[in-house]
């Protein structure tokens, strides 16, 4: 999974796309993803399939490792 700065939008490695202000995403208690400061895209969440629910996931995990091992 990539993020496209210039359009605000990740591309997953199936070709599919979908919107995130500022590449900025998240994950809600309800395990509903979120975008930006108050946008929601959970309408496309039934739509991933599995792997492309793991591929974000991954990126996450990645960003996440990443700010955690940051001084």
């Amino acid at each position: 999974m990539i993020f496209n700065e210039s359009k605000d939008e990740f591309i997953l490695s199936t070709g599919k796309t979908f919107y995130a202000y500022s590449g900025t995403l998240g994950l809600h208690p309800k395990l509903g993803l979120a975008y930006g400061y108050d946008g929601t895209v959970d309408e496309l969440s039934e739509n991933f399939t599995k792997e492309e629910k793991s591929e974000i996931a991954d990126y996450m995990i990645k960003l996440w490792t990443q700010f955690k091992e940051k001084d």
